[in-house]
């Protein structure tokens, strides 16, 4: 089990990660764990924004989560604590990570480390997908410009919504007393 980090280790991770809220249709939350699943996380911190979608669609295929444990439910792929880092930095920038000089992805890279290594390495990661990840053949995921030739690889997008916009990319760990929770919106 991870060892609670030292609070103004978190207060200065969180205060980095609470400047990329104020970015269009993100939301972003650093809380202390509790006795709840990732899904209830999620929607806890999805409630203030108007993003959730409480009724039903009149499109019949729409699977988006009505409740926490479909929400839950919606988290359906389990991130390795090993590749949490690549996954933040990749539902901060909502494209695959590559190291191309751009600042910003540099800067969701440095926060991602960082928020990785605050939730410790027995964290416990779900996703919604694998917003443009590649996947070797046992499921790890391999940034969009590293060799294309994995044999039994795929592409990963998103694969349940979990918001009322047209794409959206969720990320939720728990670990060392603290739940991370990012999402990132698209919308037409």
């Amino acid at each position: 089990m991870d060892k609670p980090s030292t609070p103004l280790a978190a207060a200065a991770v969180g205060e980095r990660l609470n400047a990329w809220a104020d970015e269009p249709h993100r939301i972003v939350a650093l809380l202390p764990d509790g006795p709840r699943t990732h899904g209830e996380a999620l929607w806890d911190a999805l409630q203030p924004s108007g993003l959730l979608q409480r009724t039903p669609s009149k499109y019949p295929y729409d699977v988006r989560p009505r409740n926490p444990a479909a929400m839950n439910a919606a988290l359906g792929r389990k991130v390795p604590a090993e590749d949490a880092a690549l996954w933040i930095q990749a539902t901060l920038i909502n494209k695959p990570p590559k190291d191309d000089g751009d600042a910003r992805a540099a800067r969701a890279g440095a926060l991602a480390h960082d928020l990785a290594e605050l939730l410790g390495p027995d964290a416990d990661w779900r996703s919604n997908g694998g917003y443009g990840l590649r996947h070797d053949p046992r499921g790890r995921p391999v940034p969009e410009d590293e060799s294309l030739t994995l044999s039994g690889g795929h592409w990963a997008g998103w694969c349940v919504p979990v918001t009322t916009a047209d794409t959206d990319a969720a990320i939720v760990g728990r670990g060392a007393g603290h739940c991370l929770v990012i999402v990132t919106c698209e919308f037409g």
